[in-house]
Parts: structure tokens; C-alpha cells; sequence
């Protein structure tokens, strides 16, 4: 059985791999408009990957813009199953410094608006989206930075 692809969505700072071969861009058509750019398709330690520029290649789409529907979707027809979505914020926590990793279970959904791109903004709590199996598979490949 052919093992389902990973998705990457890329953040502000991350537009390309180290070590992805094999590389094919796909355009892929969705029923929600066009996703954010074309889809990157490839190996990656041996695994088939998708990578997904979030913003576009040369950070062109702004964050109020984004369509997260057709993003996803596009992700879901070319095979993917898990999807690791990097982003690039601040924290108020002093214990959390510029370039630390922090694998998240909880956030607030802020997309419910989205789709008709009002001003509006709603936030609403989404329990338990992230499967606890998936950011402790993700948490045992990592190891403290030197220092830390």
C-alpha cells in the first residue's frame, strides 16, 4: 500500500527545503478559487512530500487574503493526509526566544470569516485539533538546541 503523502505548508522565512528532490510544480484547481501558488510536489528523506508556499512564492498574498479552503483542499487532492504548517510568530513568554520550536495541541480558529473576506473577525475554540500522536511523533525527531 502506497503510504500517503506529507504536507508542508511554508510561512514567512520558509519558501524552500534543504534535501527535497525530485521537485515538480503542479497548479491544482479547487471549487474555492486558487490556492496560494502552485504546489511543490517531491522526495524528502524519502518520503513523498507537498510543499505549499502559504503567503506565494515572493510573499505576495497577504494574510487576510490567504484562501484557506482551496489551500487545503489542493493539499487533500494531491494524496496528503498530515499536514505541518510552519508559521512564523512572536511570543510574549520570555522563555520562548527567536528560532525555538513549539509544536502546539490547542489554537484559536480565526478562519471562520475568511471565505467572505469581511472585517469582521471571529475567534472560536477548536478542542483538541491536533492529535496528540502526531506532535509527540514530531517531538521525539527533535533534541534542545546547544545551550538550552
Amino acid at each position: 500500500m502506497k503510504s500517503h503523502r506529507i504536507g508542508i505548508i511554508g510561512g514567512t522565512g520558509l519558501y524552500q527545503l534543504d534535501g527535497f528532490s525530485n521537485q515538480k510544480w503542479v497548479s491544482v484547481r479547487t471549487p474555492f478559487g486558487p490556492p496560494s501558488d502552485a504546489l511543490l510536489t517531491g522526495t524528502l528523506a524519502g518520503r513523498e512530500v507537498v510543499f505549499l508556499p502559504r503567503h506565494g512564492r515572493g510573499h505576495r498574498i497577504l494574510p487576510i487574503e490567504l484562501n484557506h479552503r482551496a489551500n487545503i483542499w489542493a493539499l487533500k487532492k494531491l494524496g496528503v493526509a498530515w499536514i505541518i504548517s510552519v508559521s512564523a510568530v512572536g511570543s510574549l513568554q520570555a522563555r520562548y526566544r527567536p528560532c525555538d520550536i513549539v509544536l502546539i495541541d490547542q489554537f484559536i480558529d480565526r478562519t471562520k470569516q475568511s471565505a467572505s473576506h469581511t472585517s469582521s473577525v471571529a475567534a472560536s475554540w477548536v478542542m483538541s485539533p491536533s492529535p496528540n500522536r502526531f506532535a509527540k511523533n514530531c517531538g521525539s525527531c527533535c533534541w534542545p538546541a546547544p545551550g538550552r
